[in-house]
């Protein structure tokens, strides 16, 4: 895929409970707001953010969609926000129609194989992307979307 050219770009944390098998995942994009995002993602039940299976500078498939909804997303003054709690990994990745298991989705968190990708109008393969990371902490794994906070030197949603 071809490269792209924006001047947004954003933070996220991701949070996993290993114990429920849960994530929790709070994302804010600057120069995308609500309306700039893929309007056939939007209509449908995987939503225009999601996480993605793959190795760095490879596409892959969704593995946990972050569907549209006016409780999780928001319009802020630069762009949108996106904040989800207690979202039960089996029910997002059956949504995706992903069959790995929460122990192997966390396996591919640790092994910095999965990524985030925010589709727009303008890019609908992605606009912004980032890689996964872990981040250990004593008795939780907080995992930080390694580069959304430099995006604005990133050139394409890929990976």
């Amino acid at each position: 895929m071809p490269l792209v050219v924006t001047d947004a770009h954003g933070t996220a944390t991701l949070t996993v409970d290993q114990a429920a098998a849960t994530l929790d995942f709070s994302l804010d994009v600057i120069g995308i707001d609500l309306d700039g995002l893929f309007d056939t993602l939007v209509e449908a039940p995987v939503g225009p953010v999601h996480l993605h299976n793959a190795p760095a500078g490879s596409n892959g498939p969704i593995m946990v969609p972050l569907a549209l909804d006016t409780d999780t997303y928001n319009d802020t003054e630069d762009g949108f926000g996106l904040n989800v709690v207690n979202l039960a990994y089996g029910d997002a990745a059956a949504l995706a129609g992903c069959d790995l298991s929460f122990g192997d989705f966390v396996s591919l968190l640790q092994g910095s194989a999965v990524y985030i990708n925010i589709h727009t109008d303008a890019f609908a393969s992605g606009e912004l992307s980032g890689r996964v990371s872990p981040v250990p902490l004593p008795a939780s794994a907080v995992l930080l979307i390694a580069g959304l906070g430099s995006l604005v030197t990133m050139r394409r949603g890929q990976g």
